[in-house]
């Protein structure tokens, strides 16, 4: 089971990385992030680790609840909720030493808003 899920976390990282492009300079840069299927997914030049207290603390300006916090040498699954209830899925992915993406899904149809100020809020924290 664990290794299917590897498997399907790289197929869809390498599907969906070769259709966003991005034009970044630094960690904190302006995002050039693609909202498609209900998922935002952008890249950040940083590394897995910066990424994810990023992305931390970016949810804890926004006042989630982090349910989950997984992570692994290779990629980080963030789970949190809204006081209503509202869910938040987030995957980090490293694709190099210091370049991450970040996939982000608000609800369960997506809520491209929502998504968009965490990233903000992560990308303050860079």
């Amino acid at each position: 089971m664990r290794k299917a899920f590897i498997f399907f976390l790289a197929a869809t990282s390498l599907l969906f990385f070769n259709g966003c492009a991005t034009s970044q300079s630094g960690g904190a840069s302006t995002s050039t992030a693609v909202f498609e299927n209900g998922e935002l997914v952008d890249n950040l030049e940083v590394s897995l680790l910066d990424a994810r207290v990023a992305t931390l603390a970016g949810a804890r300006d926004l006042q989630l609840t982090i349910v989950n916090d997984a992570k692994s040498f290779a990629h980080a699954n963030i789970t949190a909720t809204t006081a209503a209830n509202t869910k938040f899925d987030i995957i980090l992915i490293k694709q190099s030493k210091n370049l991450t993406q970040i996939r982000i899904r608000v609800g369960t149809s997506g809520d491209e808003q929502l998504s968009r100020e965490l990233l903000e809020k992560t990308r303050a924290h860079l």
